[in-house]
């Protein structure tokens, strides 16, 4: 009797190391697989070996707090405009659903119009198209309303100042369209004797830099180079006092705009990561501890481009104004596949004195729920983000000369493994004593 006993008890400890085996196995393969990817399917490369991990968690945390916001525009002002601006520099979607037929130009101020152009060109939207009653386009209102070299609605001049002109300018530039040279004139009439631009009189530091991408998109760099040198003196000269302030616009900008070279940038987005942001999402303003709704904007620009490259240079790039017909049929083609970071490419960036943190940036990844991008070089998991359907979009220039992989996040079914083998191990167990009774007591009453 002992001696079945015993070897009843070893079957039931073997059957018991058996069921542990085969949960960890289970849990293990339940969850990242990565699968080599199939050449049909647009794929995701995301390189951040020369970024720390609260860069990475900052950019995470932006992407998600984005990608809730909607972006529609009506009436006489695109209210969406640096939202727009901040999902592009994310590589979010950013298409504007507004009807620019029916927007009220006459309403709008110069600086107005300069960002509807912006807005055209982001949606790909033709800037010369006749919007007012079939006649007019906002270029022709705009022309209308130049008067030596000043974008002015009034009729007097010496009124504009650069912050509002910029955005004019910014306007043509990006999609192409001719401008006079008085338009740049009047801008450059209008730095302060600190080298910076700004509101009239006051220099602030991001309209400063607003000028200096809008001088190096326009290939004016050589021609206007005396006036770069006095915007980079400007915002050096005053980088004690913005940090003092821990003014966040000011100090976001110069990391967008990569004003000094990779180490200063890198160690300046620490400084903002451990001065202005909170790791609940979102960034601070001067002594303030709660969110300042302006500053998360420049500091999600800010991440956006640090990873991304310049969003103003990838709207030049990839203006290419489509009719109606073929908008439509893009938009569900966008419904496909997702992108994380904008197209940009490292020589096309140093033509515009432009350079970004990584050669590889054209970032494929095939949607999941949530989406999982994974370290080429680490294979560390350095994105979990989910990403609503509507805020799938298409990059149109893929990375093809490396052999890409997905990691796939498979849903996790441990605990549901776990029940049914428990339950299977109980009945395997009852069934075992039942037999055991039956075999032994019979014994025993047979004696």
């Amino acid at each position: 009797m002992k001696k079945y006993l015993s070897h009843f008890m070893a079957l039931i400890l073997v059957l018991s190391l058996i069921l542990q085996m085969s949960i960890c196995v289970l849990a293990e393969n339940s969850t990242n697989n990565t699968y080599a990817a199939s050449p049909s399917i647009e794929t995701a490369y995301y390189s951040s070996a020369d970024t720390d991990t609260d860069a990475d968690s900052v950019f995470q945390k932006m992407v998600k707090k984005y990608s809730e916001v909607s972006l529609s525009a009506s009436g006489s002002d695109i209210t969406c405009f640096w939202d727009m601006i901040t999902k592009r520099a994310l590589g979010l979607k950013s298409v504007v659903d507004v009807d620019f037929y029916s927007l009220d130009y006459d309403e709008m101020t110069p600086q107005g119009l300069g960002k509807v152009l912006v807005t055209m060109v982001n949606n790909n939207f033709g800037v010369d198209t006749k919007v007012v009653d079939s006649q007019k386009s906002v270029i022709d209102i705009l022309n209308s309303y130049l008067l030596n070299g000043e974008f002015t609605k009034s009729g007097n001049s010496g009124v504009t100042m650069a912050s509002e002109q910029v955005w004019v300018m910014f306007g043509y530039v990006l999609s192409g369209s001719g401008l006079d040279d008085s338009a740049w004139d009047y801008m450059l009439s209008q730095q302060n004797t600190d080298g910076g631009f700004g509101y009239g009189t006051w220099s602030d530091v991001s309209t400063s830099l607003w000028v200096k991408t809008l001088i190096e998109l326009a290939g004016k760099d050589n021609e206007f180079s005396e006036y770069l040198q006095s915007i980079d003196d400007y915002v050096e000269n005053n980088m004690d006092y913005i940090k003092q302030s821990y003014d966040t616009n000011s100090l976001a900008s110069i990391v967008s705009y990569n004003v000094f070279d990779s180490k200063d940038c890198d160690d300046l987005l620490e400084y903002i990561i451990d001065t202005c942001y909170d790791p609940e999402g979102y960034f601070t303003w001067g002594e303030y501890e709660g969110e300042n709704s302006f500053a998360t904007q420049a500091g999600a620009q800010m991440i956006g481009e640090y990873f991304n490259g310049s969003v103003y240079s990838d709207l030049f790039e990839g203006y290419s104004p489509v009719s109606d017909e073929e908008s439509d049929k893009k938009e569900n083609e966008d419904e496909k596949v997702i992108y994380v970071t904008n197209n940009t490419d490292n020589s096309q960036k140093e033509t515009n004195n432009r350079s970004t943190k990584n050669q590889t940036i054209n970032n494929y990844y095939q949607q999941a729920d949530p989406v999982v991008v994974t370290n080429t070089i680490t294979k560390e998991i350095v994105k979990d983000i989910e990403i609503p359907a509507n805020e799938i979009t298409v990059n149109s220039n893929p990375i093809s000369n490396v052999q890409p992989t997905i990691t796939l996040n498979i849903p996790d079914y441990r605990i549901e493994i776990r029940i049914f083998l428990g339950i299977m191990a109980l009945a395997a167990i009852t069934y075992s004593f039942s037999t055991f009774f039956k075999v032994f007591g019979g014994a025993n009453d047979e004696k």
